[in-house]
């Protein structure tokens, strides 16, 4: 029962990339500041501040509307070898999807209120595979070197969804013409969805008393929605040739979190003389769920020359400590050997944490004219999970170990009454050396490894990004 549970903890632990969830710089909020890497804790330059630094609100002149979105984009992860040499997997992803909608107004010349809604993430990847051919195996209870052939059929799904929204009512005060300080206070929604399935078949090619059918399947359901409270301060300093500000996200506090969960591993290798058959499962339904995010404190700074401005900006996220983001119900109803329901015991609930990250940004703003501006953007996003951690460790259902770099350009456009910014950001990663999710071009062994095949670190997973992004504010 021991090999049982040790082969359900490899096949949740094994992952791909799917999704950037562990990397807090995956997106951008405002056009402006979008288009300067998200540069801007010290300066006011789009309504994105109520994100960035709510205190460089203060320095602004007159209220406004602002709009900003990614009109269009584009998304393309391959992971090579995934599962198995020359078996990949892949996905291409394209969306419209609205970034920000804002606005501010004085309440005096001191005060001033704003209100945000922003998308904070939205991830929607699937994958697909199959493969379908004869291989040499070794049955059950067979000798080490005793294989027969088989026809092997494997299929393998997976989806990832993830979308989550912010909303959150900013304040600002001006000290004085040089330092403000200011607050946001968001409320955020998060839903998630995770499915996972593999489903092996084995018929046995030769009538001896080894070579048999056998059966192999292993799902994995996970759907949550999730409301916390973040608070965000920040305090800023602006001059005629220089501004800094400093912004501290404190961690989120729950409010509300339910989901349900079902997962199921099932091995059926039936002999002519013996039965080895073993379901596993658990499923929890309006089950609490917590979903935590981290402690964070971003500074930076501007510079001005005559017609340049020179961005600079970094941000510290503190570890989170391993949570339980759900534990199954402890059920000891089911008695018989070959079903086994699981308890909080046992390798059923995920588990998330994170480790410390360091991001950095660098922007530039070059005016070309009276009313063109040219604004270009660089900034790391690192991954705040290492995959060996999550495969030696942890059940975590997310997929997001790659680190990512994103560069963007654009111009932004002035009239009388209203400022326009369009441009395009890029993003890409890659990691090697990764361990395959299974090995289903060679599988060898019915039991022992479930015909999963024995895993290789020699998956690489390869990003790659672009969004068309378009702001107007009013």
């Amino acid at each position: 029962m021991k090999r049982i549970f040790l082969l359900f903890t490899f096949f949740l632990q094994q992952c791909f990339l799917m999704s950037q969830e562990n990397n807090y710089w995956n997106a951008q909020y405002g056009s402006n500041s979008a288009m300067l890497g998200g540069a801007v804790v010290s300066t006011y330059c789009d309504n994105g501040a109520m994100f960035y630094n709510p205190a460089t609100m203060a320095f602004k002149d007159s209220g406004s509307i602002s709009f900003s979105a990614n009109l269009y984009k584009l998304e393309r992860i391959v992971a090579t070898n995934a599962l198995g040499d020359g078996l990949d997997l892949s996905n291409f992803n394209y969306a419209i999807l609205p970034q920000l909608v804002s606005g501010n107004f004085h309440i005096n010349k001191k005060i001033e209120l704003g209100l945000i809604l922003i998308t904070r993430n939205d991830v929607d990847f699937a994958f697909s595979q199959s493969i379908n051919n004869t291989y040499r195996m070794r049955p059950t209870y067979s000798e080490p070197d005793s294989t027969r052939p088989y026809n092997y059929i494997a299929n393998f799904e997976g989806h990832s969804r993830i979308y989550e929204t912010w909303g959150g009512l900013s304040a600002s005060y001006k000290i004085n013409d040089h330092f403000s300080i200011g607050l946001t206070n968001f409320i955020t929604y998060r839903y998630q969805k995770f499915q996972r399935s593999l489903n092996i078949t084995a018929l046995g090619l030769e009538d001896t008393t080894y070579s048999y059918n056998a059966k192999f399947q292993s799902t994995q359901n996970v759907a949550m929605y999730d409301f916390n409270y973040i608070l965000k301060l920040g305090a800023a300093y602006t001059s005629k040739r220089f501004d800094a500000g400093v912004s501290l996200t404190l961690p989120s506090l729950t409010i509300f979190g339910i989901g349900r969960a079902t997962t199921e591993w099932y091995l059926s290798n039936s002999t002519p003389d013996w039965d080895e058959n073993y379901l596993v499962f658990d499923k929890e339904i309006k089950h609490p769920f917590v979903y935590k995010t981290p402690l964070s404190v971003a500074a930076g700074t501007c510079f001005k020359f005559n017609k340049t401005k020179i961005f600079l900006s970094g941000e510290y996220f503190a570890s989170i400590q391993p949570y339980e983001v759900y534990a199954p119900v402890n059920d000891t109803s089911y008695k018989s050997k070959n079903i086994i329901r699981f308890t909080t015991d046992t390798v059923n609930g995920v588990i998330k944490f994170a480790n410390p990250v360091f991001n950095f940004a660098i922007g530039l703003e070059q005016k070309l004219n009276a009313k063109l501006k040219l604004l270009m953007g660089f900034n790391s996003d690192f991954s705040a999970v290492n995959s060996d951690n999550v495969v030696d460790d942890y059940n975590d259902i997310s997929y997001s170990y790659m680190n990512l770099w994103h560069c963007s350009a654009g111009f932004k456009i002035a009239s009388k009454k209203k400022i326009i910014t369009i441009g395009v950001s890029t993003s890409w990663g890659r990691l090697d050396d990764q361990t395959q999710y299974a090995n289903l071009t060679a599988p060898t062994d019915i039991e022992e490894s479930s015909m999963m095949g024995y895993v290789n670190e020699t998956s690489t997973y390869r990003y790659k990004g672009i969004a068309l992004i378009f702001g107007i504010n009013f």
